[in-house]
């Protein structure tokens, strides 16, 4: 009898942890699948709403692009036929494809400088820009589009708060074909983002810089990639982990800031690290340019001065000094912008939060005609 009943209670514990099991994994799905319905764009989340990032046209043509996609679309179209001599290479973050509290009328900085540049001989400017871009990427943009395009001259936008910023991010990675790869591989910022890359691929077995055929190997990718195409078909959730992903790093920004009581205003320390592999891009892009004969207008970005910058202002004052030498040395002019935008034509962005960053419509027709001055004629 006793036995009977030791047997009965373990079938009905077992039976149990069964439900509780079911029951657990069914209120995760739902949880996950409520979590997962936010639209969120990890890209630009931080702009807020009061921020737009259109993409301009002329003559029917894509002459701005702020993400890898719209980058290759303007690779394609300008491609196609080449209506002028060369194009100046516009470089820069968020602030060159967003307009803060946009209206009808405005236009990004490279429109009105194409504007100002538009004659039947004249070098045309194009726009790529991408949000928070470090130095390191400006320069595989730059690698990238200097092979595609007949690219006369560049205008480096530099941003003091992005030198915080390390390495490349992973939708850049479809851009770094065999010639760039070879271009990076002579240039010292080149080698150390090709090795970062390397040793992430060997850390999570996702990427194959120069993938080879055949062999055991091909045939696991081969499964693997069916099994990915399975799971994503019949687990929509299982596509979209991406997404999830993002959500999840957006909501630790969140609270990491919460806790952390960091806000628009805080000072931001330089991480030297980073700092040190930005500027070596920077060495290198300058230089690359130098030795292939294409002018270069680097500037400081213009920032908001009604209030004091979350800058180490210390480090940020010798850091202007330190491009203005480098723009020297390697043949390169130089502006600093940083107070060109008056206080009128700033903006917000999250919840009355201060945008030091993103100005309104007629900042960016102040900028470009400053940049005019430089390339014009």
């Amino acid at each position: 009898m006793a036995i009977q009943m030791h047997k009965l209670l373990k079938q009905l514990y077992g039976d149990w942890k069964a439900k509780e099991l079911l029951l657990g994994t069914m209120v995760a799905v739902m949880l996950v699948s409520f979590y997962h319905s936010r639209n969120v764009d990890a890209e630009n989340f931080a702009l807020g709403p009061q921020n737009t990032s259109p993409v301009e046209q002329w003559q029917g043509k894509h002459f701005t692009a702020h993400s890898p996609l719209l980058i290759k679309r303007l690779v394609e179209e300008f491609s196609d036929s080449v209506s002028a001599d060369a194009y100046w290479l516009w470089l820069g973050n968020s602030q060159l494809h967003t307009i803060n509290q946009k209206k009808d009328g405005d236009h990004l900085a490279p429109y009105w400088l194409r504007q100002g540049l538009a004659c039947s001989k004249c070098s045309e400017p194009i726009g790529v820009s991408m949000p928070n871009a470090n130095l390191q990427e400006y320069l595989v943009l730059e690698r990238y589009l200097e092979q595609r395009l007949p690219i006369r001259g560049i205008i480096v936008s530099l941003v003091f708060d992005d030198l915080r910023e390390d390495g490349i991010r992973n939708e850049l990675l479809d851009l770094l074909d065999g010639q760039v790869e070879a271009d990076l591989g002579q240039l010292a910022a080149g080698r150390t983002i090709l090795q970062s890359i390397k040793q992430s691929a060997q850390k999570g077995g996702a990427l194959n810089m120069n993938p080879a055929g055949g062999g055991e190997k091909d045939f696991q990718k081969r499964l693997e990639r069916a099994l990915e195409t399975d799971l994503g078909y019949y687990f929509p959730l299982w596509n979209d982990r991406s997404h999830l992903k993002a959500i999840f790093t957006i909501d630790l920004y969140y609270v990491r800031n919460w806790l952390l009581n960091i806000e628009p205003t805080t000072v931001r320390k330089i991480i030297e690290p980073r700092y040190e592999r930005n500027m070596q891009a920077l060495r290198d892009l300058l230089g690359a340019a130098q030795r292939e004969g294409r002018d270069v207008l680097v500037y400081i970005v213009p920032i908001r001065q009604d209030l004091p910058l979350p800058y180490d202002m210390k480090r940020y004052e010798q850091w202007k000094q330190v491009v203005e030498r480098l723009a020297h040395d390697h043949g390169a002019r130089f502006l600093n912008l940083e107070t060109l935008v008056p206080p009128e034509h700033w903006g917000t962005y999250h919840n009355d939060d201060v945008d030091f960053m993103h100005f309104q419509g007629p900042g960016h027709q102040l900028l470009a005609k400053e940049i005019l001055k430089q390339i014009g004629g």
